[in-house]
């Protein structure tokens, strides 16, 4: 998915960077998740 195309996109993030966009686009996921139900 998108986390996928950014990792790639930006190898040379450390990981937290990565983490926190992590929780970023689970935030979105959930979001949509609730809106769908």
């Amino acid at each position: 998915g998108s986390m996928v195309r950014f990792a790639e996109l930006h190898p040379k993030d450390d990981a937290e960077t990565v983490e926190q966009i992590k929780g970023v686009f689970d935030a979105i996921e959930g979001a949509r998740t609730v809106a769908a139900a």
